[in-house]
């Protein structure tokens, strides 16, 4: 009996000190809910918990974000942002992975928006996630970030490896200085889908490899997808909607960019049954961005 109640003792205490260690966070099962930037900071001691985002949150005060996730160990877990936003995003790095999410892998994203400046990347960076991979699936989520660094820099995720997005949308400036830009990723590599996706924003690309939706598609899947935002890169391939456009690059179809004599007027719709757009209130834009925001407060 003495040997019971001394081994309920320490599971009540190592939980007790759990509780401290993550102060504001409500915990069981490795279920947590949100609701202060310190908890969102410690969402880094749990990489495999399920996360709901109870309220929105401003990163504020200018703090460095130290994006979640590495390749080492990325975030696999499960996070529902119920509708809400993180503001004041703020990442400077010249390393790799740069987003709310650094490295995803097989994780779920949902319902969530970001707002902020994410400069100087090396590699891989978007306002949602700089890097996912291993079957991650991102869907309803809103990057206002303004992206900007090297190589595959994308408006809402770096590169996509063997994942997929669903109804995401990019309203801020992506640039890019090197290989790999994309209004809502810079790649999809070695595949990838992106359905349903809309891109309001200017992209600016670098040597290679720029589109208005995702800048390679390798053996990826692009469909539905509609891009608003002018399109340009200081060389190499470039697309309204990829920017590789080999015949060989992947699925496109159904898929829809603005075009006027000042606006995209030297790009062309690659893919079957795919166009362009003459209007900017034109239903095609304003449907699909109705169809994202219905899940955001």
């Amino acid at each position: 009996m003495k040997k019971i109640f001394k081994n309920l003792f320490a599971f009540v205490f190592v939980l007790a000190l759990c509780m401290l260690a993550f102060p504001g966070i409500k915990s069981w099962a490795k279920t947590y809910h949100i609701k202060t930037a310190d908890d969102l900071r410690s969402v880094a001691a749990d990489l495999n918990g399920k996360y709901y985002l109870d309220k929105d949150i401003n990163l504020g005060g200018g703090k460095e974000w130290k994006p979640i996730g590495t390749d080492e160990a990325p975030f696999t877990g499960k996070f529902y942002g119920q509708g809400h936003n993180i503001s004041g995003l703020k990442i400077t790095t010249t390393e790799y992975n740069a987003g709310f999410f650094g490295v995803t892998k097989g994780a779920t994203i949902t319902k969530l928006s970001v707002d902020g400046k994410i400069k100087n990347v090396d590699t891989y960076a978007g306002g949602i996630v700089g890097h996912a991979t291993g079957k991650t699936v991102i869907k309803y989520c809103i990057s206002n970030v303004l992206v900007s660094g090297s190589h595959q820099i994308g408006g809402v995720v770096g590169r996509i490896s063997d994942s997929s997005m669903e109804y995401c949308m990019n309203l801020n400036t992506v640039k890019a200085s090197g290989r790999g830009c994309g209004g809502i990723t810079a790649d999809l590599y070695p595949s990838g889908t992106l359905k349903k996706c809309l891109n309001l924003a200017d992209v600016s690309g670098g040597y290679d490899i720029t589109g208005g939706i995702t800048g390679g598609s390798t053996a990826g899947t692009v469909s539905g997808c509609v891009n608003k935002g002018n399109v340009t890169s200081t060389g190499g391939r470039i697309g309204a909607i990829a920017g590789d456009n080999a015949s060989y690059a992947g699925a496109r179809y159904w898929n829809y960019f603005y075009k006027t004599d000042e606006v995209n007027s030297h790009l062309n719709a690659i893919g079957s049954n795919c166009g362009i757009i003459t209007s900017a209130k034109s239903k095609k834009i304003t449907n699909l961005k109705k169809k994202i925001m219905k899940v955001f407060k």
